[in-house]
């Protein structure tokens, strides 16, 4: 249009289209620049998003990596804990065998601490007895055999008084041996447990007045007075043999170690407890460790009788574990010159029991 308006030589419409002209370019000119940074911007914003995608990408790359080491951090927690836990347990198992063999060794141990000194005591007990055997036995049989020779090889140039004497002197010294043998061989059934322990409903003051009855002579001779006056009858649950050997020999102790004109008194008494019984004398008593070593035959210290009575110590000690059968326990009170006291509880009458 520029160029016909100038053919046609008319400046005004020239003028017009060169400011048209100018119009439309500047237009295109800002529409180009305004496409170029669209553009610009749009390629920076795929840029940005491509950098962010691959950011992403590796963050998500970081994160599984990170979630894989944590899971296998975790399997090998969960190993390593699993295999503690059994090592504990292992342990804890060790460690209880141990102390039940660590137990069982000191129950061991004890049991042959106990029975070393139970051996000791079986030895002393031996030698003891052996000793009893070879003395108190063989002396009082050497004694008979002598006397019995000399009244064989003199009897008749031997007086009547004589003879008696000699007579009366074996028969003391068999009756004694006799009664020492008896003490040994019940002591020694019982060692063994060959002493049947049959406990039943017993009336007691008969059975005390048979024991007295046997024994009235040794005490006349020595002139003793053995003195029971029961207050009543009373019944108790005991082995009538063991029971008279444990009065038996309580009486003979109180009567060996009793002056002439002494007294030897049985005493009886209900408690609630049980029937108390009671041998009491006058005689010489016994000092402290005597008593406390009354009952280990190891220890016992013999001592001659009053009228110079031998004995062994057996009978005391056949009585303590007599009493130990029936439940019951020996009790001694004893002073030196004022006399001794032995004592023992036997339990009540069973109901329903026959005596």
């Amino acid at each position: 249009m520029i160029l016909i308006y100038s053919q046609e030589n008319n400046q005004k419409m020239v003028q017009k289209y060169i400011v048209d002209y100018q119009t439309i370019t500047n237009s295109l000119t800002n529409c180009k620049l305004k496409d170029k940074n669209d553009l610009v911007n749009n390629l920076i914003s795929l840029h940005s998003l491509e950098e962010e995608k691959i950011f992403l990408k590796q963050s998500e790359i970081l994160q599984k990596e990170s979630l894989n080491r944590r899971s296998l951090f975790l399997v090998i927690t969960l190993i390593l804990s699993i295999l503690l836990i059994w090592f504990i347990v292992k342990i804890a198992r060790i460690n209880n065998k141990i102390k039940i063999a660590n137990q069982i060794l000191l129950e061991q141990n004890e049991t042959i601490k106990k029975q070393n000194a139970q051996l000791e005591i079986l030895i002393s007990t031996k030698d003891k007895l052996f000793s009893i055997i070879a003395h108190d036995l063989r002396s009082p049989f050497n004694s008979i055999l002598g006397f019995s020779n000399l009244l064989m090889e003199h009897i008749k140039e031997y007086e009547t008084d004589q003879i008696v004497q000699h007579v009366a002197y074996i028969n003391k010294n068999a009756k004694s041996t006799l009664d020492l043998l008896d003490k040994l061989l019940n002591w020694a059934k019982n060692q063994t447990g060959q002493i049947q322990f049959n406990p039943q409903n017993l009336n007691l003051n008969p059975l005390i007045r048979e024991v007295i009855a046997s024994l009235e002579f040794s005490a006349r001779i020595k002139n003793i007075s053995l003195e029971f006056a029961p207050l009543a009858e009373i019944e108790v649950f005991a082995d009538s043999n063991m029971l008279k050997t444990i009065v038996r020999n309580s009486v003979q102790n109180a009567i060996k170690f009793t002056h002439s004109q002494g007294k030897v008194e049985i005493l009886t008494a209900s408690l609630p407890q049980g029937v108390k019984i009671s041998v009491v004398d006058n005689g010489i008593g016994m000092s402290k460790e005597i008593v406390d070593n009354l009952f280990f035959i190891d220890k016992t210290t013999i001592a001659a009788g009053t009228a110079n009575e031998k004995g062994s110590g057996l009978g005391l000690i056949l009585c303590k574990e007599f009493i130990e059968k029936h439940n019951g326990k020996i009790e001694i009170e004893s002073r030196e010159g004022k006399g001794s006291s032995f004592s023992f509880i036997l339990s009540h009458p069973i109901k329903g029991l026959t005596s």
